[in-house]
């Protein structure tokens, strides 16, 4: 089983915090919804909102803290997400990444632009809303790696 290793450090407020990196989304692979994303597409939401809110399973009322540093590299949307451990549910999760057991990762967004390809819908333009801890991404290739 492989561990997910994190950074815990104590904030300038005194508060607890969990750091991690990995890949909030991956390019040119088909998910489990038939969805591609295409490099560039996160372009102009980043340029917009450079920072987002990281959630559990997608729930708004379950903030686990925030994603920062995001940015698209050759393999998809890379993320620094900074865990809140003063949250119950940050605590949780940050327990469940520690053991290896929560690894996957998801996007909330609108398609701005896209196409189909055949049964497959191109994401050309997303606009970004918030960043997930999952139990089962979609996109089986966005996990977690350090």
């Amino acid at each position: 089983m492989e561990v997910v290793r994190l950074t815990k450090r104590v904030g300038d407020e005194g508060l607890e915090f969990a750091e991690f990196q990995g890949y909030l989304a991956t390019f040119d692979n088909v998910d489990l919804g038939g969805d591609r994303i295409r490099k560039g597409a996160f372009k102009k939401s980043l340029t917009e909102n450079p920072e987002v809110p990281l959630l559990w399973q997608h729930w708004p009322e379950e903030l686990l803290g925030k994603l920062v540093d995001i940015r698209e590299d050759e393999k998809g949307l890379k993320v620094r997400g900074v865990l809140n451990l003063a949250v119950e549910k940050a605590r949780e999760a940050y327990a469940l990444l520690r053991q290896g057991a929560l690894s996957g990762m998801s996007i909330g967004y609108d398609s701005i632009k896209d196409k189909m390809d055949g049964d497959v819908r191109e994401l050309l333009e997303i606009k970004l809303w918030e960043g997930s801890l999952v139990t089962f991404p979609m996109n089986q290739e966005a996990r977690i790696e350090g």
